[in-house]
C-alpha cells in the first residue's frame, strides 16, 4: 500500500494531517476547568436562558430578564461571553447551544442541562463556540453519552478530553472565528430579510384576497366611478366579487379523495409502472419521491383517481392541507388514500386558487379539530366541497396571483441563497477548523 504524501508545511497526527505550527490539544485546554460564581445583589438583573431559548443551529433566540432574587438554586451559572453547550439527548445531537456574547446582562443562569465553556486567556471564545457547532464534534461525542434512554448526557470530562487540531496562536483562532462570524452575520441578515418578506407577503394576501385593496385597473367602473361594496351573509365584499364553493370551481368529478385502503393492497404494487402519489409528494412539492407503482390493469381499474398535469394534490391526514400542482413532465399515476385531487375548471385561475388555498383563513376552515389531540385531519369530503372562497373575475384573479407569485419567487430565491450560504459555511468550517485553509493573522 502506497504511503500517503503529506503536503509541505503539514504533519501527520492522531487527529489527521494538520499544519506544522498547530498542536493537537484536548478541547478542555482551551477553557477554564471551573467557573467561580460572582456575588450578585438580589435586585440585580440577570438573564435566564432555557433549552427552548437556543436553536438547533446553536443560536440564542430568546432571553428572559429577571431579578436575581427570583433565581432558584441549582441553575447553571454563566457570564456574558461564555459558551453554552447542551449535554442531554437529543438536544446535544441536534446542535443546541450558543455563544452568550449578545447577553443583555453581565450575569446569566440557565438550564442545568448546559455545560458552560469559558475561554481561558490563551483561547478565543468564538473559536470554542464554532468547534461545538461542528457535526463531527457532536457525532464523535455521542458514543461517550451515559445514562438511560431518553436521558443520556455527555459528561463534561468527555468534552474536555476530546482532541482537536488547534492553532498555536490565539490570533489565528480569532481570525478563523471572525471569518466564520462574518458568514453567520450574513446568514442572520438573510433570515431576517426572508422573515420580513414573508410578513409583507402575508399582509398583501390579506388585502388583495379579501378585496379590501383593489388593483387600480379593477377598482373603478367604465365611467371612472369607484366600485363599492355589497352586503352578504358573510359580511361586506366588493360589489363585483362573489363567494364560490370549491365544487363550483372544479370540473365535473374534479374533487376526488383517494381510494379506500382495500383498493390498494400490498400485492397491488409492482417494480415499475404507473406511479402511486403519496402524502410526501404534496408535502415536499416533489413528484420524484416514492417507490410505489401499479400495472396498467390496476391503473385502468382506478381511473377515477388518476392525476394529470396541472391537477392539484392535497395532503389529508397528519400534515394536512399541503397543496402541490402536478407539473407538465410528471409521471402518469394515481393518488393514494391519504391524498385528494383537485381539477379546476376554466373559470378559475390556478395560481389565484393556489394562493387563496394556502391562506391562513382557508387552511383553518378545512381543518377538523373536533377530535382533539395533535393529530389533525381534513374535514369530510362533503363539507370540503362546500368550502368557500371569495372570487373576483378571472382577469382580476390572474392579476392578483401574478403579484403574489412574484413575491413567492423573490422569497424562494432568498431561501435558496440562504441554503447556499449555509452550505458555504459548513465547507469553511471544515477547511478552517482543521487548518486545510489558512488565514492571515
Amino acid at each position: 500500500m502506497s504511503e500517503v504524501k503529506i503536503p509541505e508545511g503539514y504533519k501527520q497526527t492522531e487527529v489527521g494531517v494538520i499544519p506544522e505550527d498547530w498542536d493537537v490539544k484536548n478541547f478542555g485546554d482551551l477553557f477554564e476547568s471551573s467557573i467561580p460564581r460572582k456575588t450578585i445583589k438580589p435586585s440585580n438583573l440577570v438573564t435566564f436562558i432555557g433549552m427552548q431559548d437556543v436553536t438547533e443551529n446553536a443560536q440564542l433566540a430568546h432571553q428572559t430578564i429577571i431579578n436575581y432574587e427570583r433565581v432558584k438554586s441549582g441553575f447553571t451559572y454563566f457570564e456574558k461571553g461564555d459558551v453554552l453547550l447542551a449535554k442531554i439527548t437529543p438536544c446535544f445531537e441536534n446542535g443546541k447551544g450558543c455563544h452568550t456574547k449578545s447577553l443583555i446582562t453581565k450575569y446569566g443562569f440557565g438550564s442545568t442541562e448546559f455545560h458552560v465553556l469559558r475561554a481561558n486567556s490563551a483561547s478565543d471564545a468564538k473559536f470554542i463556540y464554532f468547534w461545538t457547532t461542528r457535526s463531527r464534534f457532536r457525532i464523535d461525542l455521542e458514543s461517550a453519552m451515559v445514562g438511560s434512554a431518553g436521558h443520556r448526557r455527555v459528561p463534561f470530562s468527555e468534552v474536555r478530553s476530546y482532541q482537536i487540531p488547534c492553532p498555536a496562536s490565539k490570533s489565528e483562532q480569532t481570525a478563523i472565528a471572525t471569518a466564520l462570524s462574518d458568514v453567520d452575520n450574513l446568514i442572520l441578515s438573510l433570515e431576517k430579510l426572508i422573515a420580513k418578506k414573508e410578513v409583507i407577503k402575508t399582509g398583501t394576501m390579506q388585502q388583495l384576497l379579501s378585496g379590501k385593496t383593489r388593483l387600480p385597473e379593477f377598482a373603478t367602473h367604465d365611467d371612472g366611478s369607484p366600485k363599492g361594496l355589497k352586503q352578504t351573509e358573510l359580511g361586506r365584499i366588493p360589489e363585483d366579487w362573489d363567494y364560490k364553493a370549491l365544487s363550483e370551481m372544479t370540473e365535473n368529478k374534479g374533487l376526488v379523495r383517494g381510494p379506500f385502503g382495500g383498493a390498494l393492497k400490498k400485492d397491488s404494487f409492482v417494480r415499475t409502472g404507473f406511479k402511486v402519489y403519496e402524502q410526501r409528494n404534496a408535502i415536499y412539492a416533489n413528484t420524484e419521491i416514492g417507490k410505489y407503482y401499479i400495472d396498467k390493469d390496476k391503473f385502468n381499474e382506478l381511473q377515477r383517481f388518476t392525476v394529470k398535469p396541472k391537477d392539484f394534490i392535497v395532503s389529508c391526514s397528519g400534515t394536512i392541507g399541503r397543496i402541490y400542482q402536478i407539473p407538465v413532465n410528471a409521471p402518469e399515476g394515481i393518488i393514494n388514500q391519504a391524498l385528494l385531487k383537485i381539477t379546476l375548471n376554466k373559470n378559475t385561475d390556478e395560481h389565484f386558487f393556489y394562493q387563496i388555498f394556502n391562506s391562513k383563513e382557508f387552511q383553518e376552515s378545512i381543518t377538523d379539530s373536533t377530535q382533539g389531540g395533535a393529530m389533525k385531519n381534513l374535514i369530510g369530503m362533503s363539507e370540503f366541497k362546500k368550502s368557500i372562497m371569495l372570487m373576483p373575475s378571472k382577469p382580476e384573479q390572474t392579476a392578483i396571483a401574478t403579484i403574489l407569485s412574484d413575491m413567492d419567487v423573490e422569497i424562494q430565491a432568498l431561501q435558496q441563497r440562504l441554503e447556499k450560504t449555509r452550505d458555504i459555511k459548513q465547507g469553511m468550517m471544515q477547511q478552517l477548523l482543521t487548518g486545510k485553509v489558512r488565514l492571515a493573522h
